[in-house]
């Protein structure tokens, strides 16, 4: 799949889950030798999510290897390396859009919006009023 750059609410998504940025962030210093020594050491110089963020998004633009582990690190952790499966079989009914622009960008799977109609429809109950939670709807 061509690496296209990943849209903001993929970015907003990622920022969010601390354990794959650091993770991806330690990944990068530990392999200098395919980042570049001045790459990994400019992640080794910085671990606030701000700072390390901003250097993966610039990054992610011009250094394949970056690039590489980024994938590599959300397929490992956010998808537990079960990447080759369908999205369906990850039990994510209704993933934020963030997290199935990385499954598309690591899996080239495609993955369709849940709808609000669907999600309300999935084996989950009706919804209840505030009438009804108030008047000891079930009790």
């Amino acid at each position: 799949m061509e690496a296209t750059s990943p849209p903001g609410h993929a970015w907003d998504w990622f920022a969010r889950q601390r354990l794959l940025w650091r993770e991806a962030r330690v990944r990068i210093v530990n392999r200098a030798d395919q980042v570049g020594q001045d790459v990994a050491e400019r992640y080794r110089q910085m671990d606030a999510r701000p700072d390390v963020l901003t250097m993966l998004r610039r990054d992610w633009a011009t250094n394949p290897a970056v690039r590489t582990i980024v994938e590599d690190t959300v397929a490992d952790i956010a998808f537990m390396g079960r990447i080759t499966e369908p999205f369906e079989a990850l039990g994510l009914r209704t993933a934020p859009r963030g997290l199935r622009w990385w499954w598309t960008a690591v899996s080239g799977e495609p993955v369709e919006a849940v709808t609000a109609a669907l999600a309300r429809n999935l084996d989950d109950p009706e919804q209840l009023s505030l009438g009804e939670i108030l008047g000891g709807y079930g009790d």
